[in-house]
């Protein structure tokens, strides 16, 4: 289980990472700040292919510290990934939290949305707590028995 950190610096100094968590598998902790780059994204679908391979179900809890709207190119290339890959994750994954803050990215969420539905439950919440609890219930209905992290622990 390991932690990667994908990022790079901007033209605007914001830097831009996306952080992949699994120390607390089957949760997988998901971070993005600032403005995701293509190749940011590349490598980390690539990450998520690698993790659908161990073969056993997972719960994503994604974060957002000021993130930046996606590039057209950059949103398209996530809603195909999606599209490529909808058995598999509809398979594996359990369900995806996303705790997002800003409006602007929830618009975004909603575009990426409509070009390609998650294949997952899912839900958006502004709340670490109320996305831990939905994990926690994702995990129940599904018997897997596992103990998540506080919301403290994540920060």
């Amino acid at each position: 289980m390991a932690r990667t950190t994908l990022g790079t610096a901007v033209e605007s100094k914001i830097a831009a990472v996306i952080t992949i968590d699994d120390k607390y598998w089957p949760l997988v902790v998901f971070r993005f700040e600032g403005t995701v780059t293509m190749a940011q994204l590349e490598a980390y679908l690539k990450r998520q292919e690698e993790m659908t391979t161990r073969g056993s179900h997972s719960v994503a809890l994604v974060l957002t510290k000021n993130l930046r709207m996606w590039e057209t190119p950059v949103l398209r290339r996530q809603a195909e990934w999606l599209k490529q890959h909808r058995d598999e994750v509809a398979r594996m994954s359990l369900g995806a939290a996303l705790v997002i803050e800003s409006p602007i990215v929830r618009g975004m969420l909603k575009a990426l949305l409509w070009l390609q539905p998650m294949p997952q439950p899912h839900l958006v919440t502004n709340s670490v707590a109320q996305a831990l609890g939905w994990l926690r219930a994702r995990l129940v209905e599904a018997n897997v028995r596992v103990e998540l992290p506080e919301p403290a622990h994540l920060g």
